[in-house]
């Protein structure tokens, strides 16, 4: 049972820092690469506001991934709660003496 208490709580927190990682890579590259003005011609008309202040324009499905990442950065929050809620509860992890 202790095993797979912990490789529950591994695969919340996990799951967290890959959702932020991927959420702070995604704001960078798209304040790089991203057009500051819209751009009709190739559908760039979806204005977000990144990396302190930067608005820049994307696609319908660039807007769709960084609202599902962002959903799931969300979702990584809970469940990183919910990860140290059971570590614990359960003692799982103990801190070092």
């Amino acid at each position: 049972m202790i095993a797979i208490r912990k490789i529950l709580i591994v695969s919340l927190a996990a799951a967290f820092f890959i959702a932020v990682g991927l959420t702070i890579y995604y704001d960078w590259y798209y304040a790089k690469t991203l057009p500051q003005t819209p751009n009709p011609d190739i559908g760039r008309v979806y204005p977000i506001t990144i990396h302190h202040g930067i608005v820049v324009y994307l696609n319908r499905e660039e807007l769709s991934w960084w609202s599902d990442l962002w959903t799931c950065t969300g979702i990584g929050f809970f469940g990183v709660g919910i990860a140290a809620y059971l570590n614990i509860k359960y003692k799982v992890f103990s801190p070092p003496l």
